[in-house]
């Protein structure tokens, strides 16, 4: 049973209002004292500061679980990357009253093959002679888990980059990869030839935002007109980089209502 979650001194010292962020490579990260850095985590506070809640609110990175379990618990008073990483039926039914705001990015699942292998298209191409490796704790759809049930083995791993590793090591034959975090593995493997997948596939696309309780409401929307103008006038494609797949060529493949 938990009943206590470590976070940054800073936040355990202040009185303000927690916006937990789950650790996403390249996205929500913490460096060694404990600050904040990524994409996500500059946009969000750039936000933050240009509004003015940066005095009642604090973005604080913690592990996914962490994260989760606390804003279930209503210890935090938001959560990101969303709602839709919430993908157990029970931790839904407990996440009564809150609200999401506009999205930040969309994250899309595409299964990698290792090379010279057939790309994943559908069940039909999984056996149980495939492997395949997944980070832990990330969101599985319906379909996710019916192919990884139909594999021989999943394994799961702590980062993009240990999945990417897999491939290369040649320990699994697929992968289920989120982007735009394995965008940050390639960069930090220096792997400039990306392993394929197959194009218009994708077994999960999620939005990924901020959500809130109920009691937050006001500063929320705050942040969700924030993030809309933040759209419109580019800034979100210039602080997210090479994250940015609202509009971007490698999800251009598939149909994506935002």
């Amino acid at each position: 049973m938990i009943t206590t979650l470590a976070f940054s001194a800073s936040a355990a010292d202040s009185q303000k209002q927690i916006i937990a962020a789950a650790e996403l490579s390249g996205l929500f990260e913490k460096d060694l004292h404990g600050r904040p850095y990524g994409a996500y985590a500059t946009l969000i506070q750039q936000a933050l500061n240009e509004t003015g809640l940066e005095k009642e609110y604090e973005l604080v990175i913690l592990p996914m679980k962490r994260a989760k379990v606390g804003f279930i618990n209503k210890q935090f008073a938001c959560y990101a990357p969303g709602i839709d990483t919430f993908d157990q039926p029970d931790e839904r039914q407990k996440l009564t009253n809150t609200l999401t705001s506009a999205p930040l990015n969309i994250a899309l699942v595409r299964v990698l093959s290792d090379r010279d292998l057939p790309l994943v298209t559908s069940l039909a191409d999984i056996s149980a002679e495939d492997t395949i490796s997944i980070v832990r704790g990330t969101p599985m759809s319906t379909e996710m888990r019916q192919l990884a049930d139909r594999a021989g083995r999943m394994y799961q791993v702590q980062s993009e980059l240990e999945n990417i590793a897999m491939l290369q090591n040649h320990r699994v034959n697929h992968l289920f990869v989120f982007y735009p975090d394995v965008l940050f593995a390639y960069e930090r493997l220096g792997l400039a030839q990306h392993f394929a997948y197959a194009k218009g596939f994708s077994p999960l696309i999620i939005h990924d935002a901020i959500t809130c309780h109920a009691k937050h409401t006001k500063a929320l929307n705050t942040l969700s007109a924030t993030i809309r103008e933040y759209r419109e006038d580019g800034t979100l494609q210039k602080v997210l980089g090479q994250a940015y797949l609202l509009d971007s060529p490698l999800s251009a493949d598939l149909d994506i209502n935002d």
